[in-house]
């Protein structure tokens, strides 16, 4: 894993490596360190968390960073003698709820893991969600199971949501969590059971990534149809999704570069102002699609039409979200109008030209009126 600091810019050198002993040594061994690395998190007190998918482990590295530290933490692993609630078959996801914890997208087992706060090295997950105990890894399609999850995300609520990918929808459980609990709400199917790839308003297929914006949108990875999906709250089963990036229409999925297309994009983070950022994979980038929001005019005055996808859809900046498309904005009171625009005073103002425009006219008007008078007395 590397740092790159800022101010950013192309082509710049990473300031700090971790899992490795140096910039140009590999990892792939036992112990500190990593060996292809997924899942990344930073926890309240600013430590950086990582999965190390060929370990099948999570370590965390202690800030300050320095280069090639060593790992102070490290929780599963097939090399260790553990219970089947510590080992982790493909970490994929990491995030930390509001206390602390880190929860684990255990994919390769098909479930979700809680591992409480305070840490200590190879301690036992707490809580299951997706199978109904540590001993099961079932991947079946109902309420309570997991196909192969990819990334998990808390919202404001601290509800806990899942990418559950092969079975191409993303679920939400409520807190508090209990051990083999049953989702409470399905995006991407029209109901809780059914898990069928689709491309529409309402369905997904593969889903991976997860983001809440600052809004309370939920943002979705639909890796196999290639596009972004954003689900509006309140949430609900079988909803439409508000807006697509990375396609010009719900029905369409095919993949492709450039600033208004993805390719197989797969991990989300939300930014702090609101913009998204996508881990275009297929298409080897990473894209950032600004929040219209944030950008927008602090007038009042102001109206900001945000192009959402190379077609004619535009919607309102009233509307929560982020989108890629490009942000303009047009001021009411910049706008030259023959009308009158009240002022604070509530006289109307008046522009120079159409003054001396009426002036005119009346002078015009007049001397025709003179004319025609001296026409009619001689006759």
């Amino acid at each position: 894993m590397a740092e790159f600091a800022p101010p950013f810019s192309n082509g710049q050198k990473a300031a700090l490596e971790e899992g490795a002993a140096n910039f140009s040594a590999g990892g792939c061994t036992t112990g500190n360190a990593l060996c292809e690395p997924s899942g990344i998190a930073i926890d309240p007190s600013g430590n950086l968390w990582a999965g190390d998918g060929q370990n099948a482990s999570i370590q965390e590295f202690k800030a300050p960073f320095s280069l090639g530290e060593s790992s102070s933490v490290l929780l599963g692993g097939f090399y260790l003698n553990h219970p089947p609630n510590a080992t982790n078959f493909g970490p994929n996801g990491l995030a930390f709820d509001s206390s602390g914890n880190l929860w684990v997208v255990d994919g390769g087992f098909n479930r979700i893991l809680e591992f409480t706060s305070p840490f200590t090295n190879r301690e036992a997950a707490s809580l299951v969600i997706g199978q109904p105990n540590f001993s099961t890894d079932s991947n079946n399609n109902n309420q309570s199971m997991l196909n192969a999850p990819g990334f998990a995300t808390f919202d404001n609520s601290g509800n806990l949501w899942v990418s559950d990918t092969y079975d191409n929808r993303v679920l939400e459980f409520k807190a508090p969590f209990t051990n083999g609990e049953s989702a409470s709400i399905a995006l991407g199917q029209p109901n809780l059971s059914s898990t069928a790839a689709n491309t529409t308003q309402s369905t997904l297929s593969m889903p991976q990534g997860l983001a809440f914006d600052t809004h309370g949108n939920l943002w979705v990875s639909d890796e196999s149809n290639n596009r972004i999906m954003e689900f509006v709250p309140p949430f609900s089963t079988g909803m439409n999704a508000t807006v697509v990036i990375g396609q010009t229409s719900y029905f369409f999925s095919g993949p492709a570069a450039g600033n208004s297309s993805v390719n197989d994009p797969e991990g989300l983070a939300a930014g702090p102002n609101g913009n998204l950022w996508v881990a275009d994979s297929g298409n080897y980038r990473v894209l950032l699609f600004t929040d219209p929001a944030s950008a927008a005019s602090s007038s009042s005055t102001s109206t900001t039409l945000i192009q959402t996808t190379p077609s004619t859809t535009t919607i309102s900046s009233t509307k929560a979200s982020s989108s890629q498309g490009q942000t303009t904005t047009a001021s009411t009171s910049s706008v030259a109008s023959a009308t009158s625009t009240p002022t604070s005073s509530g006289i109307p103002e008046f522009p120079p030209q159409f003054v001396l425009a009426s002036l005119l006219t009346l002078v015009l008007a007049g001397a025709y009126l003179f004319m025609r008078r001296r026409n009619v007395v001689r006759v």
